[in-house]
Protein backbone atom coordinates (compact mmCIF):
# COMPACT_ATOMS: atom_id res chain seq x y z
CA UNK A 1 0.00 0.00 0.00
CA UNK A 2 1.79 3.16 -1.05
CA UNK A 3 1.35 6.64 0.88
CA UNK A 4 0.69 10.13 -0.65
CA UNK A 5 1.49 12.80 2.10
CA UNK A 6 -0.10 16.20 1.03
CA UNK A 7 0.89 18.97 1.96
CA UNK A 8 -1.69 21.79 1.51
CA UNK A 9 -1.50 25.75 2.46
CA UNK A 10 -5.14 25.71 3.36
CA UNK A 11 -8.51 23.75 3.35
CA UNK A 12 -10.41 26.71 1.97
CA UNK A 13 -12.81 26.72 -0.37
CA UNK A 14 -10.65 26.96 -3.13
CA UNK A 15 -10.38 24.67 -6.43
CA UNK A 16 -7.82 22.90 -6.07
CA UNK A 17 -9.09 22.23 -2.37
CA UNK A 18 -12.03 21.57 -4.02
CA UNK A 19 -10.52 18.68 -6.49
CA UNK A 20 -8.91 17.03 -3.51
CA UNK A 21 -12.05 16.35 -1.87
CA UNK A 22 -13.41 14.54 -4.80
CA UNK A 23 -10.00 12.67 -5.87
CA UNK A 24 -8.58 11.41 -2.45
CA UNK A 25 -11.13 9.40 -1.48
CA UNK A 26 -11.78 7.38 -4.71
CA UNK A 27 -7.74 6.97 -4.54
CA UNK A 28 -8.71 5.51 -0.98
CA UNK A 29 -10.89 3.06 -2.50
CA UNK A 30 -7.67 1.88 -4.82
CA UNK A 31 -5.77 1.14 -2.32
CA UNK A 32 -3.80 4.15 -1.57
CA UNK A 33 -2.80 5.61 1.99
CA UNK A 34 -4.01 9.20 1.59
CA UNK A 35 -2.79 11.42 4.72
CA UNK A 36 -3.37 15.73 4.27
CA UNK A 37 -1.18 18.14 6.52
CA UNK A 38 -2.95 21.13 6.64
CA UNK A 39 -0.67 23.88 7.18
CA UNK A 40 -3.19 27.07 7.41
CA UNK A 41 -6.87 27.51 7.70
CA UNK A 42 -9.92 25.10 7.41
CA UNK A 43 -12.59 25.20 5.63
CA UNK A 44 -16.12 22.40 4.81
CA UNK A 45 -13.59 20.51 2.89
CA UNK A 46 -12.09 19.22 5.90
CA UNK A 47 -14.95 16.99 6.97
CA UNK A 48 -15.72 15.65 3.65
CA UNK A 49 -12.36 14.15 3.34
CA UNK A 50 -12.38 12.53 7.28
CA UNK A 51 -15.63 11.10 6.08
CA UNK A 52 -13.97 9.63 3.79
CA UNK A 53 -11.39 8.12 5.27
CA UNK A 54 -8.69 10.51 4.70
CA UNK A 55 -6.61 11.27 7.35
CA UNK A 56 -6.47 15.14 8.35
CA UNK A 57 -3.40 16.83 10.67
CA UNK A 58 -3.77 20.53 11.03
CA UNK A 59 -0.36 22.16 11.66
CA UNK A 60 -1.28 25.73 11.12
CA UNK A 61 2.48 27.16 10.75
CA UNK A 62 2.90 30.75 10.82
CA UNK A 63 5.30 33.18 8.49
CA UNK A 64 8.35 34.35 8.96
CA UNK A 65 9.71 31.37 9.29
CA UNK A 66 10.95 29.63 12.57
CA UNK A 67 13.65 27.12 13.00
CA UNK A 68 11.36 24.98 16.10
CA UNK A 69 8.39 25.33 13.07
CA UNK A 70 10.70 23.61 10.41
CA UNK A 71 11.92 20.97 12.65
CA UNK A 72 8.46 20.46 13.24
CA UNK A 73 6.64 19.88 9.91
CA UNK A 74 10.15 17.77 8.95
CA UNK A 75 9.27 15.47 11.69
CA UNK A 76 5.40 15.33 10.46
CA UNK A 77 6.52 14.27 7.06
CA UNK A 78 9.25 11.54 8.50
CA UNK A 79 6.71 10.33 11.07
CA UNK A 80 4.37 9.65 7.96
CA UNK A 81 7.00 7.75 5.80
CA UNK A 82 5.45 8.74 2.67
CA UNK A 83 6.37 7.08 -1.05
CA UNK A 84 5.40 10.49 -2.41
CA UNK A 85 4.85 14.27 -1.39
CA UNK A 86 2.44 16.02 -3.47
CA UNK A 87 2.46 20.07 -2.33
CA UNK A 88 -0.03 22.39 -2.73
CA UNK A 89 -0.25 26.23 -3.15
CA UNK A 90 3.11 29.10 -2.62
CA UNK A 91 3.13 28.99 0.92
CA UNK A 92 3.76 24.92 1.37
CA UNK A 93 5.85 24.88 -1.50
CA UNK A 94 7.99 28.03 0.70
CA UNK A 95 7.82 25.39 3.84
CA UNK A 96 8.94 22.72 1.90
CA UNK A 97 11.69 24.19 0.35
CA UNK A 98 13.14 25.40 3.87
CA UNK A 99 12.77 21.64 5.16
CA UNK A 100 14.93 20.70 2.11
CA UNK A 101 17.74 23.00 3.52
CA UNK A 102 21.35 21.85 3.09
CA UNK A 103 22.56 21.77 6.73
CA UNK A 104 19.35 20.47 8.27
CA UNK A 105 18.84 17.06 9.21
CA UNK A 106 16.91 15.29 6.86
CA UNK A 107 16.78 11.05 5.83
CA UNK A 108 16.51 10.07 1.97
CA UNK A 109 13.29 12.53 0.65
CA UNK A 110 10.19 10.89 -1.59
CA UNK A 111 9.48 12.37 -4.87
CA UNK A 112 7.94 16.14 -4.47
CA UNK A 113 5.48 17.00 -6.95
CA UNK A 114 3.19 20.63 -6.49
CA UNK A 115 0.02 21.53 -7.66
CA UNK A 116 -2.23 19.58 -10.21
CA UNK A 117 -1.18 17.65 -12.80
CA UNK A 118 -1.11 19.13 -16.21
CA UNK A 119 -2.48 17.04 -19.06
CA UNK A 120 -5.46 15.50 -16.31
CA UNK A 121 -8.80 17.21 -17.09
CA UNK A 122 -10.23 18.28 -13.50
CA UNK A 123 -13.00 15.79 -12.20
CA UNK A 124 -16.80 16.55 -11.43
CA UNK A 125 -19.64 15.05 -8.99
CA UNK A 126 -22.09 14.11 -11.58
CA UNK A 127 -24.56 12.70 -8.92
CA UNK A 128 -28.06 14.03 -9.20
CA UNK A 129 -28.87 16.17 -6.09
CA UNK A 130 -32.26 17.79 -5.20
CA UNK A 131 -32.71 21.37 -6.48
CA UNK A 132 -32.85 24.00 -3.60
CA UNK A 133 -36.53 25.35 -2.61
CA UNK A 134 -36.23 28.47 -4.42
CA UNK A 135 -38.22 29.89 -1.47
CA UNK A 136 -36.04 29.46 0.75
CA UNK A 137 -32.90 31.30 -0.75
CA UNK A 138 -35.59 34.42 -1.28
CA UNK A 139 -35.98 33.46 -5.32
CA UNK A 140 -39.54 33.74 -6.17
CA UNK A 141 -40.32 30.81 -8.56
CA UNK A 142 -41.24 32.24 -12.05
CA UNK A 143 -37.66 33.54 -12.03
CA UNK A 144 -35.24 33.29 -14.79
CA UNK A 145 -33.02 32.78 -11.82
CA UNK A 146 -28.61 33.47 -13.50
CA UNK A 147 -26.50 32.25 -10.59
CA UNK A 148 -22.49 33.41 -10.31
CA UNK A 149 -19.95 32.76 -7.94
CA UNK A 150 -16.68 34.23 -7.58
CA UNK A 151 -14.20 35.43 -4.74
CA UNK A 152 -15.08 38.82 -5.11
CA UNK A 153 -11.65 39.84 -6.26
CA UNK A 154 -9.37 41.28 -8.91
CA UNK A 155 -9.86 37.64 -10.67
CA UNK A 156 -13.21 37.30 -10.41
CA UNK A 157 -14.41 40.39 -12.29
CA UNK A 158 -17.72 40.47 -10.58
CA UNK A 159 -18.02 43.87 -11.78
CA UNK A 160 -18.91 42.50 -15.70
CA UNK A 161 -21.29 40.49 -14.20
CA UNK A 162 -23.38 43.05 -12.74
CA UNK A 163 -23.09 45.47 -15.50
CA UNK A 164 -23.61 42.22 -18.04
CA UNK A 165 -26.90 42.12 -15.73
CA UNK A 166 -28.05 45.97 -16.34
CA UNK A 167 -28.00 45.47 -19.75
CA UNK A 168 -30.11 42.02 -19.34
CA UNK A 169 -33.11 42.77 -16.89
CA UNK A 170 -34.51 45.61 -18.96
CA UNK A 171 -35.46 42.71 -22.15
CA UNK A 172 -37.90 40.99 -19.12
CA UNK A 173 -39.18 41.86 -15.33
CA UNK A 174 -38.48 37.94 -14.76
CA UNK A 175 -35.04 38.45 -14.75
CA UNK A 176 -32.82 37.74 -11.35
CA UNK A 177 -29.62 37.21 -10.48
CA UNK A 178 -27.91 35.33 -7.41
CA UNK A 179 -24.33 35.97 -6.55
CA UNK A 180 -22.81 33.44 -4.32
CA UNK A 181 -19.06 34.06 -2.85
CA UNK A 182 -17.36 36.53 -0.28
CA UNK A 183 -14.21 38.73 -0.80
CA UNK A 184 -12.62 42.24 -0.28
CA UNK A 185 -14.11 43.73 -2.82
CA UNK A 186 -18.08 42.90 -1.75
CA UNK A 187 -18.66 45.97 -0.38
CA UNK A 188 -17.57 47.89 -3.27
CA UNK A 189 -19.63 46.02 -5.97
CA UNK A 190 -22.76 46.43 -3.17
CA UNK A 191 -22.78 49.99 -3.84
CA UNK A 192 -21.65 49.55 -7.29
CA UNK A 193 -24.79 47.60 -8.25
CA UNK A 194 -27.08 50.17 -6.12
CA UNK A 195 -25.74 52.82 -7.80
CA UNK A 196 -26.56 51.17 -11.23
CA UNK A 197 -29.83 49.88 -10.11
CA UNK A 198 -31.36 51.95 -7.70
CA UNK A 199 -34.89 51.98 -8.95
CA UNK A 200 -34.78 48.24 -9.93
CA UNK A 201 -32.43 46.56 -8.02
CA UNK A 202 -32.80 42.61 -8.59
CA UNK A 203 -29.59 41.58 -7.84
CA UNK A 204 -28.62 38.86 -4.27
CA UNK A 205 -25.33 39.28 -2.82
CA UNK A 206 -26.34 35.71 -1.13
CA UNK A 207 -22.66 35.20 0.49
CA UNK A 208 -20.54 32.34 0.65
CA UNK A 209 -22.96 28.78 0.43
CA UNK A 210 -22.22 25.37 1.27
CA UNK A 211 -25.13 23.53 -0.92
CA UNK A 212 -23.92 24.99 -3.89
CA UNK A 213 -24.72 22.59 -6.26
CA UNK A 214 -28.25 22.48 -4.34
CA UNK A 215 -28.64 26.10 -5.64
CA UNK A 216 -27.41 25.55 -9.39
CA UNK A 217 -29.97 22.63 -10.18
CA UNK A 218 -32.78 25.41 -9.77
CA UNK A 219 -30.67 28.14 -11.58
CA UNK A 220 -31.60 28.49 -15.39
CA UNK A 221 -28.21 29.57 -16.88
CA UNK A 222 -25.01 30.11 -14.88
CA UNK A 223 -22.26 33.34 -15.80
CA UNK A 224 -18.69 32.99 -15.25
CA UNK A 225 -15.72 36.14 -15.88
CA UNK A 226 -12.98 35.01 -14.32
CA UNK A 227 -9.94 35.75 -15.49
CA UNK A 228 -8.21 32.46 -14.47
CA UNK A 229 -9.87 29.25 -13.32
CA UNK A 230 -13.53 28.68 -12.90
CA UNK A 231 -13.42 25.14 -13.86
CA UNK A 232 -14.81 23.83 -10.67
CA UNK A 233 -18.10 25.86 -10.54
CA UNK A 234 -18.24 25.43 -14.44
CA UNK A 235 -18.40 21.85 -14.21
CA UNK A 236 -21.04 21.57 -11.16
CA UNK A 237 -23.30 23.58 -13.67
CA UNK A 238 -22.42 20.93 -16.00
CA UNK A 239 -23.53 18.40 -14.15
CA UNK A 240 -26.36 20.03 -13.20
CA UNK A 241 -27.33 20.40 -17.17
CA UNK A 242 -27.59 24.00 -16.61
CA UNK A 243 -26.57 26.05 -19.77
CA UNK A 244 -23.20 27.85 -18.61
CA UNK A 245 -22.59 31.24 -20.27
CA UNK A 246 -18.52 32.59 -19.54
CA UNK A 247 -16.11 34.98 -20.21
CA UNK A 248 -12.97 32.97 -21.61
CA UNK A 249 -10.22 32.06 -20.37
CA UNK A 250 -7.67 29.37 -21.04
CA UNK A 251 -8.88 26.77 -18.34
CA UNK A 252 -12.69 27.34 -19.25
CA UNK A 253 -12.06 26.72 -23.31
CA UNK A 254 -10.47 23.68 -22.02
CA UNK A 255 -13.88 21.77 -20.90
CA UNK A 256 -16.32 24.64 -22.75
CA UNK A 257 -17.40 23.61 -26.51
CA UNK A 258 -19.03 26.92 -27.20
CA UNK A 259 -22.10 26.80 -29.04
CA UNK A 260 -22.43 22.82 -27.86
CA UNK A 261 -21.93 22.45 -23.81
CA UNK A 262 -22.14 26.34 -23.39
CA UNK A 263 -20.97 30.00 -24.61
CA UNK A 264 -17.53 31.71 -24.36
CA UNK A 265 -17.55 35.50 -24.55
CA UNK A 266 -15.19 37.65 -25.06
CA UNK A 267 -13.37 38.80 -21.35
CA UNK A 268 -14.59 42.19 -20.70
CA UNK A 269 -17.56 42.43 -22.97
CA UNK A 270 -20.76 42.45 -20.81
CA UNK A 271 -23.24 43.18 -23.56
CA UNK A 272 -21.40 39.78 -25.58
CA UNK A 273 -22.52 37.70 -22.64
CA UNK A 274 -26.06 39.52 -22.05
CA UNK A 275 -27.00 38.79 -25.76
CA UNK A 276 -25.39 35.43 -25.47
CA UNK A 277 -28.07 34.99 -22.13
CA UNK A 278 -31.23 36.04 -24.25
CA UNK A 279 -30.18 34.19 -27.30
CA UNK A 280 -30.09 31.08 -25.40
CA UNK A 281 -33.81 31.72 -23.58
CA UNK A 282 -35.08 32.99 -26.49
CA UNK A 283 -35.38 29.65 -28.24
CA UNK A 284 -35.85 26.98 -25.21
CA UNK A 285 -34.76 24.03 -27.41
CA UNK A 286 -31.07 25.37 -27.11
CA UNK A 287 -31.20 25.69 -23.97
CA UNK A 288 -32.57 22.16 -23.11
CA UNK A 289 -29.76 20.78 -26.25
CA UNK A 290 -26.74 22.83 -24.88
CA UNK A 291 -27.77 21.90 -20.98
CA UNK A 292 -28.20 17.97 -21.89
CA UNK A 293 -24.78 18.31 -23.90
CA UNK A 294 -23.37 19.78 -20.80
CA UNK A 295 -24.12 16.97 -18.47
CA UNK A 296 -23.40 14.63 -21.06
CA UNK A 297 -19.64 15.70 -21.15
CA UNK A 298 -19.18 16.32 -17.70
CA UNK A 299 -20.68 12.59 -17.09
CA UNK A 300 -18.22 11.02 -19.85
CA UNK A 301 -14.93 13.66 -19.69
CA UNK A 302 -15.08 14.89 -15.80
CA UNK A 303 -16.53 11.53 -14.14
CA UNK A 304 -14.59 11.15 -10.56
CA UNK A 305 -13.60 7.48 -11.24
CA UNK A 306 -12.11 8.10 -14.37
CA UNK A 307 -9.99 11.09 -13.31
CA UNK A 308 -9.37 9.32 -9.89
CA UNK A 309 -7.87 6.38 -12.14
CA UNK A 310 -5.73 8.75 -14.24
CA UNK A 311 -4.12 10.31 -10.81
CA UNK A 312 -3.45 6.48 -9.82
CA UNK A 313 -1.87 5.83 -12.92
CA UNK A 314 0.48 8.87 -12.54
CA UNK A 315 1.29 8.71 -8.98
CA UNK A 316 2.19 5.37 -9.79
CA UNK A 317 4.15 6.30 -12.56
CA UNK A 318 6.65 8.50 -10.35
CA UNK A 319 7.28 6.26 -7.56
CA UNK A 320 8.17 2.95 -9.76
Amino acid sequence: MQTILHIVSDLGPTGANRQLSLIAPALVERGFTFRIVNLGTSGPFEAELRLSGVSVENVPLRLPFAIADIDKLRRIVHANRPDLVHIWGDRAALWMKFIRLPGIRWSPMPPVVANAFPGIPPAVDTRPVTAVDRQTIGVPANARLIVAAGGFDTNAEMKSIIWAFDVLKHTSPDWLLYLIGDGPLREHLQRFNQNLAFDDNRVRFAGSKHNVREILSTADCVWLTQKRGGTNFALESMAAGVSVVAARNDELASIIDDGKTGYLTTMGVPAEMAARTKKLFDDAVLRKNIGENARNAAIEQHAVADIADLWARKYSDIMR
